[in-house]
């Protein structure tokens, strides 16, 4: 089955923005097409044991990203923020972002993008 799309959610200057959470994919994974050095994500663990998510590499065949998978721990009933990213080490060939939950990983992803500008 296809990732499921994390919804990005625009900061506007002087506004509030409501931001979008997404429950977390184990099985399938998650993606994003957002800007990587504009984006942050907030992951929210609501298990018992802390989890560990990973932002795949990205595709080096189209020289967009060539990095190295890059694993962040979410610890146990809480949330992390992560990122901004950047491009050439995480873009996949479609220009978007992905990333894998560990099993019994529980709660919800909201990407924060930053305009240029602000």
């Amino acid at each position: 089955m296809p990732r499921t799309a994390i919804t990005p959610t625009p900061l506007v200057a002087n506004s509030l923005s409501t931001p979008i959470a997404v429950t977390i994919d184990i099985t399938n994974g998650m993606f994003i097409t957002a800007e990587p050095e504009m984006s942050t994500l907030l992951i929210t663990n609501t298990d018992t044991s802390p989890h560990v998510v990973t932002l795949r590499g990205g595709d080096p065949v189209t020289s967009l990203g060539a990095g190295a998978d890059q694993a962040y721990t979410i610890p146990a009933s809480s949330s992390r923020y992560i990122g901004p990213f950047t491009s050439a080490r995480c873009q996949q060939k479609d220009r978007s972002m992905w990333f894998d939950f560990t099993a019994g990983h529980a709660g919800t992803v909201t990407a924060l993008v930053t305009p240029r500008g602000i």
